[in-house]
């Protein structure tokens, strides 16, 4: 056998192109849209070099790879490639080229390893595929995954350093959890020895390594694909590639431009800058396509960068493209051939996030619900003339494309073109901007981070009293609750009028079986939160009960609700790695602050009494309270603030104190009524949501207020007030307009309950009453009905709201009133209760309802000393029309000892209502 037998390689005429046309030194170029010989689903053999007649081949059936062409899911970006299943290798063992020379290999793979322990390769060269192999695996020696070998080296194994850190690698690894193709390269000049000569580059990202080539004898000896001699790959391979040359800088730009074009790659000089990026340029060298770092407008425009193209030096002719990067991307098409050789257009996107979190008012139509675009923003750059494509989406949905000239999509000037069917036809010139928009409603129109949002008016196909067995998310992202087993299914009621909250659907949850469950991770372990639900403690009892739970194993994260001791509220956040952050420490268990806490009578201590909390008959009785927690969750020290009918505080207590290690089991999964599936909930639950930020104060005053005015609870309450706005929180809707303004409307702030229509919240509440037990009074749009949903009047203009609180005066007829309109019979009192409105938009008339009283009293004076409207009360219904900062109360004809009716409890006499002369009275005045 002669060892040393060499190929020989004479480039071509029929393969002039080449990668990024650098074609001087190719030895090998293996691309999945050529040579494989074979069909869709079908395995490959040989893989025929487009270089050269240097092939690759698996002689074992049962070790070759699969080809796909159509098989979307198994596509690189639209095109071709071959899929290995961690037992397939193509390879071929003679010798490629000395020793001696400089080398660079470059392959575009997708890892879809399920461990990133095990130890993979989607190439190796020389005759054992270990110089280099280009192996991937987490271990000690390359935590971030790129777990390079070379023979003779020292060290043998890439490892330590910077290196580690900075190299972004997917599918687990240090760049992210998304399954994503990327360009691998390693290269060296292969002098005589001397560490640190092999260079290593990831999608673009180049650095020096630790290790040496040293001119080890296999370097040159042959090529596996799919394996480095034995670590077979798990995964996709696109496109392969070797020189017996160092690639330059320039050279080694412009083949990761093609290979990035074609795969659609995001190329970064370094990830921590926003200005070492690159200029994607040309088989020429000099035509560049996307200016990343020579033109400073681009620099913002990094990320997520795709785009369509031809351009025959390389053999390059992308008609379809979206970056691979994960969420939302765009994805255009030409839809047919190029017209001419260099014609581009490329697209990046700023660093917004590519989710729909920006409110924007539309110019040329009118949304029914709340109207939002990306805030993530693209810039295009044409080359050549590309004309008329089309744009659509994946990883979401867009009702229109947004194409502005400036950037600012705010001048009214933005072209707004519908999407149909999920398409729209564009034009783009060079250097413009485009967004996507959609329709969609969110908690207050807070849609930006929005993770999940179960709601029980909506996702749920049982009827009243049956069982639910999925509970639907009404965000964009599906993630749903479900419940396979049918003693273990929560109640749905929608008509059973004790059941309801606020005239509003619920799901009741039993406390002995019923719970919902999401065993998928929500979200980032290490991302901020923001979680909120509403419930009602209805477990007299002092044990724990949990409303929600997101976490791998029981107890690291969630709320409950516990009573007994007077040290806390009875609301209690909990996580095993948490800790107060300065005396008492107490562990794991946390607290809401001084918020107020409702449970049924003996159950969870109540409010905060200026010394411990307590409870009392205003607290002992069973309601909806809103009730979450969020933070950034980012370091030990980050802030944890709870969030009790809009009381927010910080408690000196994080999830996180004992440490980050505690953070690994967050939101791996997520629970409704259970701390995975056990210490299960006892009350009702109407709505839940999640977000993936801590949010703003005012952005969480948009959703505290959708939550009140549907579910009819009092915000402001916490910190010693009950039942009260005590800490003056003003009410505003989705756009952040104020609807309810808490100091000025003070002295009214008990009691606020509201109705009103905010679209982008997909709040329609027609109909309502506070919650809080002591309030008589209901008010609807139009004729009210047994349910919200039964009520069939409609508000003629979005954003309008009618809100009243009142001023804790007693609810009873104690206050003397001679009335205008009409000449009583008796005494004539007024209700010592006054309530005051306030009203945004435009909302006509209402029917006030209430018990006992013969009269609404409807006054611009406090006092309803003149200027009183006196509407007669019909089987205790009156209809009205309000006016913005209106007062209102009741009247009564009365008699009383004396005409003193205030305060009158009770008054029996013996010529009234007696049964005979002398008998006992049966009842009284």
């Amino acid at each position: 056998l002669n060892l040393n037998v060499y190929y020989a390689f004479v480039q071509d005429p029929d393969y002039v192109p080449a990668p990024g046309g650098v074609s001087a030194n190719l030895l090998s170029w293996y691309k999945a849209d050529a040579g494989t010989g074979v069909s869709d689903g079908q395995s490959v053999a040989q893989w025929d070099n487009q270089a050269a007649p240097y092939h690759v081949t698996q002689a074992a059936a049962g070790s070759r790879p699969l080809y796909y062409s159509t098989t979307a899911a198994n596509l690189l970006n639209f095109n071709p490639a071959l899929s290995f299943d961690g037992g397939d290798a193509l390879s071929n063992l003679n010798r490629m080229h000395a020793n001696t020379d400089g080398w660079q290999g470059i392959v575009v793979a997708m890892d879809q390893r399920t461990s990133v322990a095990q130890l993979r390769a989607p190439m190796g060269l020389g005759d054992n595929g270990n110089d280099p192999g280009f192996d991937l695996q987490t271990d000690g020696i390359s935590p971030n995954g790129w777990n390079v070998w070379m023979d003779g080296s020292s060290p043998a194994e890439l490892g330590g350093g910077s290196f580690d850190s900075t190299a972004l690698l997917y599918n687990g690894n240090g760049g992210g959890d998304n399954q994503q193709p990327q360009i691998f390269a390693l290269g060296s000049a292969n002098t005589a020895g001397g560490n640190g000569n092999i260079i290593s580059t990831i999608d673009g990202f180049s650095e020096t390594t630790d290790m040496d080539s040293a001119q080890e004898a296999g370097i040159g000896g042959g090529i596996y694909v799919g394996s480095s001699g034995g670590e077979n790959w798990v995964g996709l391979i696109g496109e392969v590639l070797v020189y017996n040359k160092q690639l330059s800088a320039a050279e080694l730009n412009q083949v990761n431009s093609y290979l990035a074009i074609k795969y659609g790659i995001t190329l970064d000089g370094d990830p921590s800058s926003a200005t070492q990026n690159f200029d994607y340029v040309l088989s020429d060298g000099s035509t560049v396509v996307w200016p990343g770092t020579s033109d400073a407008a681009y620099q913002a425009y990094r990320f997520d960068v795709a785009g369509i193209g031809r351009d025959d030096g390389s053999a390059l002719d992308q008609r379809k493209s979206s970056s691979v990067n994960g969420g939302l991307q765009p994805i255009i098409d030409i839809g047919a051939a190029f017209g001419t050789d260099k014609a581009f257009l490329l697209w990046g996107g700023d660093s917004g996030a590519n989710s729909y979190g920006m409110s924007y008012s539309p110019n040329s139509f009118t949304p029914t619900a709340g109207y939002f675009r990306t805030t993530r923003i693209w810039k295009v750059a044409e080359t050549g003339t590309v004309g008329n494509v089309t744009i659509s989406v994946v990883g979401g949905s867009a009702d229109h494309v947004l194409i502005d000239d400036d950037g600012d999509f705010t001048d009214g000037n933005t072209q707004e073109i519908a999407l149909t069917n999920g398409i729209a036809t564009v034009d783009f010139a060079n250097g413009q901007y485009f967004a996507f928009g959609r329709e969609l409603t969110a908690p207050g129109g807070v849609v930006n981070g929005l993770e999940t949002w179960v709601k029980a008016d909506a996702g749920i196909t049982s009827s009243d009293g049956g069982a639910v067995s999925l509970w639907s998310d009404q965000s964009i992202n599906g993630y749903d609750f479900s419940q396979a087993t049918g003693t273990s299914q929560p109640t749905y009621y929608s008509t059973t009028g004790n059941k309801l909250l606020n005239f509003n659907p619920v799901l009741e949850f039993d406390g002995t079986g019923d719970y919902l469950r999401n065993t998928t991770a929500l979200m980032p372990s290490d991302s901020a939160y923001t979680f909120l639900a509403v419930g009602s403690d209805e477990d007299p009892g002092t044990g724990y009960r949990k409303i929600f739970g997101s976490e791998g194993i029981v107890d690291y994260f969630g709320l409950y609700k516990q009573g007994g001791a007077t040290g806390d509220n009875g609301w209690i956040p909990y996580a095993v790695g948490g800790q107060a952050r300065s005396a008492p420490f107490i562990g794991d268990r946390g607290s809401m602050g001084k918020g107020t806490k409702y449970s049924a009578a003996g159950g969870a201590n109540g409010y905060w009494n200026g010394t411990n909390f307590t409870s009392d008959s205003r607290t002992q009785h069973i309601q909806p309270q809103i009730v979450g927690f969020m933070s950034l969750n980012s370091a030990t020290t980050d802030p944890f603030y709870t969030w009790t009918d809009g009381w927010k505080e910080d408690p000196n207590w994080s999830p996180i104190v004992d440490g980050l290690v505690f953070r690994n089991q967050f939101f791996t999964q997520t629970s409704i009524g259970a701390d995975v599936t056990v210490e299960l909930w006892k009350g009702r639950i109407p709505e839940f949501l999640v977000y993936n930020r801590q949010l703003s104060d005012a952005e969480m005053a948009q959703v505290n207020t959708y939550l009140a005015i549907k579910y009819g609870v009092t915000l402001g309450q916490g910190n010693g007030h009950v039942g009260v706005n005590g800490n003056n929180y003003n009410y505003v809707d989705s756009s952040g307009t104020v609807i309810w303004d808490a100091t000025a409307n003070a002295t009214y702030s008990n009691d606020i309950a509201g109705i009103g229509r905010d679209s982008a919240s997909a709040l329609n509440q027609k109909q309502s009453q506070s919650i809080n037990g002591d309030d008589p009074v209901t008010i609807s749009l139009g004729t009210p009905a047994a349910t919200n949903a039964a009520n069939t009047n409609t508000f003629g203009v979005n954003k309008s709201f009618l809100l009243w609180g009142n001023n804790d005066g007693a609810a009873s007829f104690g206050t003397g009133y001679s009335p205008t309109s009409f000449t009583p019979t008796a005494g004539y009192y007024r209700m010592d209760r006054v309530w005051k409105v306030q009203e945004t938009g435009t909302i006509t008339d209402v029917v006030v309802q209430t018990a006992g009283a013969d009269h609404l009293l409807v006054s611009s004076d406090p006092n309803f000393a003149s200027g009183v409207t006196e509407v007669t009360l019909s089987g205790g219904s009156a209809t009205y029309d309000f006016s913005d900062g209106d007062y209102f109360t009741f009247g009564k004809e009365l008699t009383a000892p004396g005409g003193v009716a205030g305060n009158l409890q009770f008054w029996a006499k013996a010529n009234a209502d007696a049964q005979s002369n002398g008998a006992a009275a049966s009842d009284g005045d």
